[in-house]
């Protein structure tokens, strides 16, 4: 074998697993640690993956109403938790990725904790373009999420109890200076009684060899839903909707990564006004 050919395996071997934590990254970044939506444009080729573990801190006094308007909370509401991530390739054009988070919740000199729900997700590049200075390509997606505890429903429980499927169309660009940009949106189909709706998400950012950053919005609509002003409110029945911002910052060291990342909930209905901040580490393999 030349060296030169052997310095090409190398350097695309070191490209693709970069991606692979880019992909990671990019999607710990969308959502708080307790979110079911995971998925992303950049794919870690076949037979490349990574596994990754999160913390995050989520803290709010005031929450969204049913209606959207702003009521007090009597004291903080917070919640800590410890997330796993994971991607496979299966091949170049086709990944897996699931996820499980484990959260607590301290409100009101309450405390409650334990597993929420597990996210299964899958996408392949159905359409690729390969211009001179921009590559650009479409993936649907499809989510499956279920919970894998009893946990306990109340006012401040750590979810819904969802069983659904989340699917979506992504359209990811990159150009030859590590700068990217992607849309994406679908639906959310929720089994009765939890509520269905669609979700939309718009992001930028850089992603280099050593470094990768990242801006984001995302909206989560819901259909209809009971509201927690509800008298009798069902909680399984809950719609929760937002908008919010992201924003994280990785470097890579070494097969590993480290990253930190920070949220913010601009508005929305039955959820906390929060902000949150965050940061792991991921390796690649």
């Amino acid at each position: 074998m030349s060296k030169r050919y052997t310095t090409f395996i190398r350097k695309y071997t070191m490209q693709v697993k970069t991606y692979t934590s880019f992909f990671l990254l990019s999607l710990i970044s969308v959502n708080s640690i307790y979110s079911q939506v995971n998925t992303d444009g950049f794919y870690p080729g076949k037979q490349n993956g990574s596994i990754a573990l999160s913390f995050s801190y989520e803290n709010f006094n005031t929450f969204y109403l049913g209606s959207g308007e702003l009521a007090d909370f009597s004291g903080n509401y917070i919640t800590t938790g410890i997330s796993a991530y994971a991607v496979y390739g299966i091949t170049d054009d086709l990944a897996a990725s699931l996820s499980i988070p484990y959260i607590h919740i301290n409100a009101l000199e309450m405390g409650e904790q334990g597993l929420q729900d597990l996210s299964i997700n899958a996408k392949y590049k159905l359409v690729k373009v390969d211009a001179e200075k921009i590559n650009i390509s479409i993936s649907p997606a499809l989510g499956f999420s279920f919970p894998v505890t009893n946990y306990l429903l109340s006012d401040f429980g750590i979810g819904q109890q969802a069983t659904g499927f989340d699917a979506r169309i992504i359209v990811h660009m990159k150009t030859n200076s590590n700068f990217f940009a992607e849309m994406q949106g679908g639906g959310l189909l929720r089994f009765d009684p939890a509520p269905g709706g669609f979700v939309f998400l718009a992001k930028t950012g850089y992603a280099g060899n050593k470094i990768y950053a990242d801006v984001s919005y995302a909206l989560q609509k819901i259909n209809e839903g009971q509201d927690l002003e509800t008298p009798s409110v069902n909680l399984k029945a809950l719609g929760i909707s937002y908008q919010k911002i992201n924003a994280t910052i990785a470097h890579n060291i070494h097969g590993f990564s480290v990253y930190a990342s920070g949220g913010y909930v601009l508005d929305g209905e039955n959820i906390g006004k929060a902000i949150r901040v965050g940061g792991g580490i991921l390796y690649r393999f």
